[in-house]
């Protein structure tokens, strides 16, 4: 699903995640924290139910830099983080960094109506391809 979704949003430059403790804690401390929605991308495309996408995750939250901290938990230093709780896709993302050749991205855009955009970005991606984005459907 491209992101011309965004259009109307001036949506951040994708910023690739590594295991880089230091230059993910940048990443983090250049993230404003504010109300927005947010993507995980990989720099590929997979094949859904219907069609392919680059898209893994799509999220929100009320404090966009505290969700990048909770999210990049394994990834920045323990004195930064703290002791968080669970992420539906922070585990799957540390497997994915660690044991594939898989680019992940991460790209997000402040707006006040976030649980909205968030909601239409998975209605037309669940239209588009019959299913959810992957990380969002780790619940247990």
């Amino acid at each position: 699903m491209p992101y011309h979704e965004l259009k109307n949003f001036k949506l951040s430059d994708k910023v690739q995640i590594t295991s880089d403790i230091i230059r993910n804690k940048d990443f983090v401390l250049s993230v404003p924290p504010l109300s927005g929605v947010y993507l995980i991308t990989a720099d590929k495309e997979f094949e859904r139910i219907r069609g392919n996408s680059d898209i893994l995750y799509i999220g929100r939250s009320g404090n966009l830099r505290t969700r990048m901290k909770y999210l990049l938990k394994y990834f920045l230093p323990l004195d930064f983080v703290g002791n968080w709780g669970r992420h539906t896709a922070r585990d799957a993302l540390k497997t994915i960094i660690e044991e594939t050749k898989i680019k992940i991205f991460l790209s997000y855009v402040t707006c006040q109506n976030c649980k909205d955009i968030e909601t239409l970005l998975l209605q037309k991606y669940c239209k588009n391809h019959i299913e959810s984005p992957p990380l969002n459907n780790q619940r247990k």
